[in-house]
């Protein structure tokens, strides 16, 4: 077993740049405001007839989880929640939280 040698200087050099920033430094990144996190919350990518189709399925099965959705619609949850989403944000369906699931429901 090699033994850490603590003033090996290959070792000080590969771990002094991660230190070199301090840490009271702020960010370069700028704020999340409203309207950028809306644009996180509806996705560009989800299709008017996706969300007929979401419609469809609540209207004959009634209140779905996102699970469901996502099971019954062929995708993943990333993707039947991005659908929701978008969905909630035209105010054609809404959630509820029931327990510890989540009912998407018509309005």
């Amino acid at each position: 077993m090699v033994a850490y040698d603590p003033t090996d200087v290959n070792l000080l050099a590969l771990f002094s740049g991660w230190f070199s920033k301090p840490v009271t430094e702020q960010s370069s990144r700028s704020p999340v405001t409203e309207q950028r996190a809306a644009d996180l919350v509806i996705p560009p990518t989800v299709t008017d007839a996706e969300l007929d189709e979401l419609r469809q399925l609540l209207r004959r099965l009634g209140p779905l989880s996102n699970k469901q959705v996502a099971r019954l619609m062929k995708v993943t949850k990333g993707e039947a929640s991005k659908r929701v989403s978008k969905a909630v944000a035209a105010g054609m369906v809404s959630r509820t939280k029931i327990g510890k699931e989540v009912a998407i429901t018509l309005h």
